[in-house]
């Protein structure tokens, strides 16, 4: 089975370089790997410039230190999410990420879903999230937050959310 395996990974998220447009594929199946470099010219797709694969290596191999800051930072960034939510709007449900920076909000006790949900959260709270409709529609009452930003920003998307549904009164 490890002869036909083939691993995707890319600097994007981790590092921020999406605007760089580059991956890594380990293809250790030399017929694979014919097959896919092949194809690679048969599509004509580019050979990725200098600039991304000079900051590629730069941040698998100089940028550990930065990493480690970062998620330090959007560990705290998580958890201050779910105290604030635990301790100002426990109506609304929270689902700790596991490997984004994605908070899942769940705001079925506010009587609102899908895009009245998306529409008030935009328009009287003056914050933009994430709607969970996207991934179907047990996801209409969920939005995502996301939390890969300054504490002050999360924090006051979080207080303008409260103020918006404060005269509501959610179930």
């Amino acid at each position: 089975m490890q002869e036909n395996v083939i691993v995707c990974t890319s600097p994007h998220k981790t590092f921020n370089m999406a605007g760089l447009q580059i991956s890594n594929l380990i293809i250790p199946n030399e017929r694979l790997h014919r097959a896919y470099a092949w194809m690679l010219t048969r599509d004509a797709y580019p050979k990725p410039n200098i600039f991304a694969l000079v900051a590629t290596m730069a941040a698998y191999g100089q940028a550990s230190p930065w990493l480690e800051e970062l998620l330090a930072y959007l560990e705290a960034n998580r958890d201050f999410i779910a105290q604030y939510l635990a301790q100002e709007m426990p109506q609304i449900g929270y689902y700790q990420p596991e490997g984004t920076f994605l908070a899942w909000l769940d705001f079925s006790a506010c009587g609102l879903a899908g895009e009245k949900l998306q529409e008030f959260i935009l328009q009287q709270a003056r914050v933009v999230l994430n709607a969970g409709i996207i991934f179907g529609a047990e996801g209409n009452k969920f939005m995502r937050l996301n939390f890969a930003c300054p504490r002050a920003q999360v924090e006051r998307a979080l207080e303008r959310i409260k103020m918006a549904f404060d005269p509501i009164k959610m179930k």
